[in-house]
């Protein structure tokens, strides 16, 4: 799963840095998919593949655009996830939020920057009060990793 990431990301970047039309297919195809895949596959394996290959551009947060394009592909899965009734989708969604946390866009305003944060600080917060002990669990060590 990490050289299917590492794939994935010299592909997106290669599309990026020529502004390739196929830059959307990229991120639509592959980095959405493996996001969806990583939160509402019902097999552990298939979610942990997806999100060990998801590392690969998680790693390359400091390369520009890498950031921006992760808040765009993870916002059509990763809130519904955090709220699924599921707790298996919950807990995948955790682990997905905690992997790239901060997900952040340089070109929000300063309000729309902390409206961003804020809302992935809330999310930290209600995994730690979650009705499910693995829910809590991985808030728990996730909040830990974050505060350092």
């Amino acid at each position: 799963a990490e050289y299917v990431g590492d794939v994935a990301y010299r592909a997106w970047k290669q599309c990026n840095e020529t502004s390739s039309p196929s830059t959307a297919t990229v991120e639509a195809m592959v980095v959405e998919e493996f996001a969806r895949l990583s939160i509402l596959s019902a097999n552990d394996k298939v979610a942990a593949s997806a999100r060990t290959a998801l590392g690969a551009f998680h790693q390359q947060k400091s390369v520009p655009h890498v950031d921006p394009m992760l808040m765009r592909c993870y916002d059509a899965f990763l809130w519904r996830g955090l709220t699924a009734a599921n707790d298996k989708v919950r807990y995948n969604a955790s682990l997905l939020l905690i992997d790239a946390f901060p997900v952040q866009d340089p070109a929000l305003s300063r309000a729309e920057h902390d409206e961003s944060m804020q809302r992935q600080f809330n999310a930290l917060a209600e995994m730690l009060t979650d009705r499910s002990d693995a829910v809590r669990r991985i808030g728990a060590q996730g909040t830990c990793r974050i505060l350092g």
